[in-house]
């Protein structure tokens, strides 16, 4: 299945004519990880204990583009980002938005320059450190392409509490 990606941060301009996504960035791929310390020592129950998550930088690819020297000053002053949005769009004729992941309080912890992919454009990384993440799928009906319904859910790290 393809998709376009794009974020949003505020106070930095993308090179986007999309409709409804102009002035964002597009992404080429996107990455994150969450992993939970499993201890071996059984729990009153009988299964091993979870102990705490550890929640990864959300990494993302994009092209150079106009975005590329904002991000890069961002990270090197160490600048707090309020809020940053990653959308996923399903490709096609009629595009169909079914995951937004919404970060909070977000320090850009690397930007980092690839060169050339094989379409001949230099690329680059770019991590997100967040306080907050917040993942909303919209299900799409296989009868009409329509929404099926929301599931949302998310973390905060602050607060080591779910966050939706």
């Amino acid at each position: 299945m393809s998709f376009d990606a794009f974020m949003k941060v505020d106070g930095v301009e993308g090179e986007s004519l999309d409709d409804g996504h102009k002035g964002w960035v597009e992404l080429l791929s996107y990455h994150y990880n969450a992993m939970q310390s499993i201890s071996q020592t059984a729990s009153s129950s009988g299964g091993a204990t979870a102990g705490g998550v550890y929640l990864g930088d959300f990494q993302i690819s994009k092209y150079v583009d106009r975005a590329t020297p904002k991000l890069f000053e961002i990270c090197c002053k160490g600048t707090h980002i309020k809020n940053v949005t990653i959308r996923i769009h399903r490709a096609g004729t009629e595009k169909f938005k079914y995951l937004d992941i919404v970060l909070e309080e977000v320090l850009i912890s690397l930007v980092s320059g690839h060169g050339a992919d094989q379409s001949g454009l230099p690329i680059e990384s770019v991590n997100l450190n967040f306080g907050r993440i917040k993942f909303e799928y919209s299900q799409q009906r296989r009868a009409d392409g329509g929404s099926a319904g929301i599931v949302s859910g998310g973390w905060d790290r602050i607060a080591k509490k779910p966050f939706a």
